[in-house]
């Protein structure tokens, strides 16, 4: 018996040893979980929580409290609750062996973290309600924030292709529009009478030049978003700048026969220190944006002396003021999205990009500026933006001449021209446009000798031949592209002491593709679409210097 009793206690101590064992690595199991667990009296309205549970809440053990069911809901979000307790009612009719809910709880702080909230019944009443439960709190907060962001990134992402298929759909009308009138007014002019040849090709070329503002548009936006949009600054007569946009304005305020003031403040210094072609192109986008959407009555461009900070530097305020159809309030921040207009039956209606105040922002932003908006509905709308300028009323800095001294120096330079006799080689693959800069150079200097070449390979070899005194040469070509052909001829040159004078003359005005060009040999870089006096002008630059 003794023997028998000691061996039941030894038993005894067996199973306490597995169970303590048992425990320990369920708790091990439940720390390495980083899970809060509770137990629940139902019958009671007790529960027993760990310390993970708390701390998930901010709480200690001693600062949490008793938890029973009044405490429980009182933590959580009133519809989380409603869900949960759908959730409950599902497991204790049996559909599921176990719940599981996310629910919201109410930190220490005061802020919500976010909780999977699991658990199962253990015991029931012999009449079949559950009467002990137990579970896991795990928090899932950061879990439910980058399912928020993904969300967000997504709808904005939905957003964003969404606008620019609008805006590949409108500028897919923008550019066929012009592009149609360029090809039918070219069209009816080969078919047409002389005498009304004249006024196709006024349309044609006004046509034309729109579809290039299009294009101006988006190579700007692309170099926005490349972040490669570079501002030069030098000294300007403000007079430069107002000649500049009256004239390029004229025809639009004339066919729309509407007012066209200008404000200038008779303090304003004579020259200002600026990037005249970017603050060109920003005032004539808003006073183009102006014109376009006032029916009637007028469109203002002032500038003003807001301060002067000392005497070289003073703060203006640069507006556009119209009496158009005005914009809804709601509607402002809008406005200045990329592919974005009013709505898109302003788009149907007015035309655009959708790119321009994106652009002009951008611009600003780059002068340490912002544009600012006050309109009213129906009734018009005021753009303007401050800059801070550098000013002088005598600068030795050279500035460009006025429009009737450009013209007349052209006209001159043309003149001189026509008695040299230079040899010029003309290097592009398009047929098109080997023969448009063959016959402007026949205008331009008819004395000279012309050559062509359809890529850069025939190009070298024409060169060996003839050793020509000029050349034109295109970049994107098949075979040998300019930059290689270019490369290639500066090595032959070595061994000639005859100079020739390579420029080129390509589609592409990218910053990269500029420098490159000077960096492989090339003496100067014109951008296509060119006429003649772009042409006359580079001829001048190197025979006539």
């Amino acid at each position: 018996m003794t023997q028998m009793n000691s061996n039941n206690k030894g038993e005894d101590n067996d199973d306490g040893q597995i169970i303590r064992h048992e425990r320990h690595r369920f708790a091990e199991l439940v720390r390495a979980m980083n899970a809060g667990t509770w137990e629940t009296d139902l019958i009671g309205n007790t529960s027993i929580v760990n310390e993970r549970y708390a701390e998930i809440l901010g709480y200690t053990l001693e600062e949490l409290g008793p938890v029973n069911y009044d405490v429980w809901t009182g933590l959580t979000h009133p519809d989380d609750m409603i869900r949960l307790n759908q959730v409950l009612e599902e497991h204790f009719a049996g559909k599921k062996p176990y719940y599981e809910c996310e629910v919201r709880m109410k930190h220490k702080n005061g802020h919500w973290v976010w909780i999977l909230d699991k658990g199962r019944v253990a015991e029931w009443t012999e009449d079949g309600k559950p009467a002990f439960m137990f579970g896991s709190h795990q928090d899932i907060t950061s879990i439910k924030e980058t399912e928020e962001e993904l969300r967000i990134a997504k709808e904005e992402a939905i957003r964003a292709t969404q606008s620019k298929s609008e805006f590949l759909a409108n500028m897919s009308h923008e550019i066929r529009t012009p592009l149609n009138a360029v090809i039918g007014y070219l069209d009816l002019m080969l078919q047409g009478k002389e005498e009304v040849r004249k006024e196709y090709l006024e349309i044609a070329h006004t046509s034309a030049l729109s579809l290039l503002d299009l294009i101006n548009d988006i190579l700007d936006f692309s170099k926005i978003e490349a972040g490669k949009l570079e501002l030069h600054f030098e000294f300007f007569p403000i007079r430069t700048l107002v000649d500049q946009l009256r004239s390029i304005l004229f025809y639009s305020f004339q066919k729309k026969d509407i007012e066209f003031k200008i404000q200038i403040d008779p303090q304003i210094p004579e020259f200002l220190k600026m990037d005249l072609i970017r603050l060109r192109q920003i005032l004539i986008n808003l006073i183009g944006n102006a014109v376009k959407f006032t029916e009637k009555g007028f469109v203002t461009f002032e500038i003003k002396v807001l301060k002067l900070n000392n005497d070289t530097e003073a703060n203006l305020l640069f507006s556009v003021q119209d009496t158009g159809i005005g914009i809804e309030k709601e509607s402002f921040d809008k406005i200045f999205e990329m592919f974005s207009q009013e709505d898109s039956s302003t788009t149907r209606k007015y035309g655009g990009t959708g790119l321009g105040l994106t652009i002009t922002n951008h611009l600003l932003k780059q002068m340490n500026s912002k544009l600012q908006l006050e309109s009213e509905f129906g009734t018009g709308s005021n753009f303007s933006f401050v800059l801070k300028m550098e000013f002088s009323n005598s600068i030795q800095e050279p500035v460009p001449k006025n429009s009737e001294e450009s013209k007349h120096e052209t006209i001159q330079s043309n003149h001189s021209l026509i008695s040299i006799q230079p040899k010029i080689l003309i290097v592009d693959d398009n047929e098109i446009n080997l023969t448009l800069l063959k016959t402007m150079l026949q205008r331009i200097v008819p004395k000279a000798l012309v050559l062509q070449a359809i890529d850069g390979e025939e190009a070298i070899s024409i060169y060996q031949k003839e050793t020509p005194d000029f050349i034109f040469m295109d970049i994107q070509m098949p075979k040998t592209n300019g930059f290689d052909a270019t490369l290639k001829i500066r090595e032959i040159q070595k061994s000639n002491p005859k100079n020739v004078i390579i420029v080129a003359l390509t589609a592409g005005e990218t910053t990269d593709e500029k420098e490159k060009s000077f960096q492989v040999g090339f003496d100067d870089f014109i951008s296509k679409p060119v006429v003649s006096k772009t042409i006359a002008n580079c001829l001048t630059k190197f025979f006539l210097r």
